[in-house]
Order: structure tokens, then sequence, then C-alpha cells
């Protein structure tokens, strides 16, 4: 559930994210003032030069999103489990935005490595939690002898 939960909450930040490049670049072709806030100014440069979708909504994610997403991880889920669960419960798939170029993808990856150290989380960790959690127990899954009327 923890991951299902990291996912809706990933799903989000992607449309909050993308909501905003897209004001930037619309206010930018109005004439609208683009100054402001860094994160104004960010969407206005990702809007600019083009870049690849998937790994700036990462790179945002893991650059200025990551910790208010932990929190708000913690308390959809009531703070049953650590703030290390909740990190790398939202860590998965951060680092993979196939859209980015080699520079872009080691870049992403420094990001996702730094969230790694801050949090305390050793890649054997990670992937442990994830081999945990990404297969449901048995007890867990949808039936399979359901009618199918």
């Amino acid at each position: 559930m923890l991951l299902i939960e990291a996912a809706a909450i990933h799903e989000t930040l992607h449309s909050y994210i993308n909501y905003n490049v897209s004001m930037a670049a619309d206010n930018k072709t109005q004439g609208y003032m683009t100054t402001g806030t860094w994160l104004y100014a960010l969407d206005s440069w990702i809007s600019i030069y083009g870049l690849p979708s998937n790994y700036s909504n990462h790179y945002q994610m893991l650059s200025a999103y990551f910790n208010l997403a932990v929190n708000a991880l913690a308390t959809l889920d009531n703070n049953a489990h650590t703030t290390k669960d909740y990190a790398m419960a939202l860590l998965y798939g951060l680092n993979n935005a196939s859209d980015g170029t080699p520079t872009e993808q080691a870049l992403l990856q420094t990001e996702f490595n730094n969230i790694l150290a801050s949090y305390g989380i050793t890649a054997a960790q990670l992937n442990t939690f994830n081999i945990a959690n990404l297969n449901a127990p048995t007890s867990s899954r949808l039936p399979t002898n359901c009618p199918s009327n």
C-alpha cells in the first residue's frame, strides 16, 4: 500500500510541475513578469530550453520536492512507517528518466545519490525494500476466481 500512496504523490508532482512549466511558458508569451520565485525561474528555463519532461520532472522532484513528498506520505500514512521507509518508497523510479541525455542522466543520478546519503540509505537497503514491497504477498493479492459477469 505504501508504494501505491507514493506513486500517487509522484504522479501528482508530475502534474503540478507540468502545470507550472505550462504557466511559465504561457506567461512569457503573454508578456507577464517572468521573475519572482526560484521555482518560476526554473520552470521558465525548462520551458525555454525544452528539457525532456520526465527528466526535468524527476530532477525537480529530487532537488526541490523530495522532503515535502516524504512529509506528505507520512501524513497520508498516519506515520505508520519510518521516515526512511517513506524516502525509499518515494525514490522508486526517480533515477530513471529515459528521455534525458547521458549528461542529464548523470545529473539525475547525482541528485538521487544525494537523497540516498541524506536519508542514510544504502543501495542494498533500497534494493531489499523494493524487492519486499513490489510484489504483494499471496494473502494480499486480489482473488483470481471471481465470476466474470
